[in-house]
């Protein structure tokens, strides 16, 4: 009998270790790919987290923050997070929504001091709303050619949503009646903003500050641009398609629609904090019924833009009822050169954050978080 189990024991002991290698090489085998699908893509500089269980079980950074300088990324490299930025600014709506500041179907003119939603043939005594804005069903335009504004100069809100100098963009518009369909608009996040500054009576990042970078201790974020000088040199600036170093082109003013700077480790606790607040596990930010109102699917999507994978979008982000629970979806694109992406399953507690500083940074961000979904062993989302 004592044979039998030292022969057990000798074979668990052998599987065990079978295991911790394959686990092992899995991760090896992954990492590996990532570094040669960088090449491929010409991506300078790449960092990113995995999230298990509702913490951080793994971080990497691979690359370098500037080709120029050949310094390397590390945990502290500060990162552009484009349109990420949207679900900070979505979950600061619905934290002042809960706490009886704001309504989503009011009309925002309600709210609106230093500027009004322009009068339009497709309004026809309807309101827009932060609903519509949120999820980007307003009908206000995205403005074609993005945002501008002349050298030395600093517009503010009011004359980027009239388009009037300094800045250099078209106004804001309304193309449709609001809620008749989906089209995406960072000149709707921008009048978010405006609403936020002028309701609140305080600068956006103060705002953001508040509610979320101090209460998540995300002590290496920031919208200031040029960066302070304890984040500029760890700064990863935007490069082309070719990995050539081009200048950022960060509004002065305008945050809401993408001027996030942070790092991945910060976007890391953001993201953590907002699954838990959906398990209930957390309150800090959002309670978990105004999470789950967050995360609630309200258009359907064109599978086209999402590689034939049928998204809703949310507010801030796109999300995806499974059988394995809802799995949610940010990426976010800046001129000229700077991509990143979180998604995960916020009921599972798993999920991952990814942040590259090149042009081609969605095709690496997809491509990445399919690879650590796989080589993670997260739910395949098409069930």
């Amino acid at each position: 009998m004592k044979k039998i189990t030292k022969i057990i024991l000798s074979v668990l002991i052998g599987l065990m270790f079978i295991i911790l290698i394959a686990v092992l090489l899995r991760h090896f085998i992954a990492d590996f790919v990532i570094q040669k699908r960088m090449k491929h893509y010409n991506v300078p500089g790449l960092s990113y987290t995995v999230i298990s269980n509702y913490e951080i079980k793994k971080a990497r950074s691979f690359g370098v923050i500037n080709n120029k300088t050949h310094k390397v990324v590390n945990s502290e490299s500060i990162f552009q997070a484009a349109s990420t930025t949207k679900l900070l600014v979505s979950t600061i709506v619905l934290h002042y929504v809960e706490n009886g500041v704001f309504s989503l179907t009011e009309d925002v003119n309600k709210y609106l001091k230093s500027w009004r939603i322009p009068e339009s043939e497709f309004l026809d005594n309807k309101k827009i709303t932060l609903f519509h804005l949120l999820t980007h069903q307003s009908g206000f335009n995205a403005p074609d050619g993005g945002l501008d504004w002349e050298n030395g100069s600093s517009p503010s809100l009011v004359e980027v949503l009239n388009g009037e100098k300094p800045a250099i963009n078209d106004k804001a518009a309304i193309k449709y009646s609001p809620g008749k369909k989906w089209e995406y608009s960072n000149m709707g996040y921008i009048i978010v903003q405006l609403i936020l500054e002028d309701v609140l009576g305080k600068p956006f990042p103060e705002i953001v500050k508040e509610i979320i970078f101090d209460p998540l201790e995300m002590n290496h974020s920031t919208f200031t641009y040029p960066l302070e000088s304890i984040y500029k040199e760890n700064e990863a600036v935007p490069h082309n398609k070719q990995g050539e170093v081009e200048i950022a082109l960060l509004h002065p003013k305008a945050y809401a629609q993408g001027g996030l700077l942070t790092t991945t480790m910060d976007l890391t606790k953001f993201h953590i904090e907002l699954m838990k607040s959906y398990k209930g596990m957390s309150n800090k930010i959002l309670s978990q019924s105004m999470m789950e109102r967050l995360c609630k699917g309200e258009v359907d999507l064109d599978p086209d833009i999402f590689g034939g994978i049928q998204f809703g979008e949310a507010m801030g982000l796109q999300v995806k009822v499974t059988d394995k629970g809802l799995f949610i979806f940010r990426i976010g694109y800046n001129t000229p050169g700077a991509g990143s992406c979180l998604a995960g399953y916020p009921s599972l507690g798993e999920g991952a954050v990814i942040m590259t500083n090149s042009a081609n940074g969605i095709d690496i961000c997809i491509e990445t978080m399919m690879l650590l979904g796989i080589s993670n062993g997260w739910p395949n989302i098409n069930k």
